[in-house]
């Protein structure tokens, strides 16, 4: 497929991409919508960013996040099948591509596999810390640079599988006092959410007549 393609290029030249525009058709006798254009930009693009806001009085220097790179690919979908062609293609880069001993830093060059979810989240499960989590994926896989991840990595998938198990857990309470309320006509209960919808507190019991 030519956008695969074009992310193994890019994986292994140096650069990251991101989705910038998509354009999608109507297809009216599903009424769903088909993707038909999507252009891809480097993850340079857009106003430079060099310097973090001032911290205490302080600045600190980062690296280039975006320099106003416009090198940009567009894909199109030939009658609404599975193929894909390039429409057009700008390569030219303003800034220097990642170093070979620094491309599996990528963000398009690291992902963590199931299985290894599998294991990391057992560990968070016996209060594991991340730090000692990354430690021990790295000894055994042989080193840092076999794990295609980052720490940073597998800290969002920790804190991704805590909101997760927060909102199931919440689910489960609400599950329950419905069950509770079928059963007695006097029981009643509130939940309170927060503005990320997370549970602040609740109150429940029997109505006192």
């Amino acid at each position: 497929m030519v956008v695969q393609s074009y992310y193994d290029f890019t994986s292994s030249t140096g650069f990251s991409v991101c989705l910038g525009s998509t354009q999608n058709i109507l297809d009216k006798e599903t009424v769903q919508k088909i993707l038909v254009m999507k252009r891809l930009l480097c993850s340079k693009q857009g106003s430079p960013n060099l310097i973090l806001p001032p911290t205490n009085g302080t600045r600190r220097k980062n690296g280039v996040s975006r320099c106003g790179c416009l090198t940009n690919i567009k894909f199109k979908r030939i009658d609404r099948s599975d193929k894909w062609v390039t429409d057009s293609v700008n390569l030219d880069h303003n800034h220097p591509f990642t170093t070979l001993s620094k491309i599996r830093y990528l963000l398009i060059n690291r992902s963590i596999s199931h299985t290894s979810k599998i294991l990391l989240s057992s560990l968070a499960d016996v209060n594991v810390s991340v730090l000692q989590q990354t430690a021990y994926f790295s000894n055994q896989l042989g080193g840092p640079e076999n794990m295609g991840c980052m720490t940073l990595d597998i800290n969002n998938m920790v804190r991704d599988d805590r909101i997760d198990l927060k909102n199931y857990d919440v689910d489960l309470i609400v599950e329950d006092f419905e069950m509770k309320k079928l059963e007695n006509a006097q029981f009643f209960y509130d939940l309170v959410k927060d503005d990320e919808g997370r549970l602040k507190h609740t109150s429940f019991g029997p109505i006192l007549l």
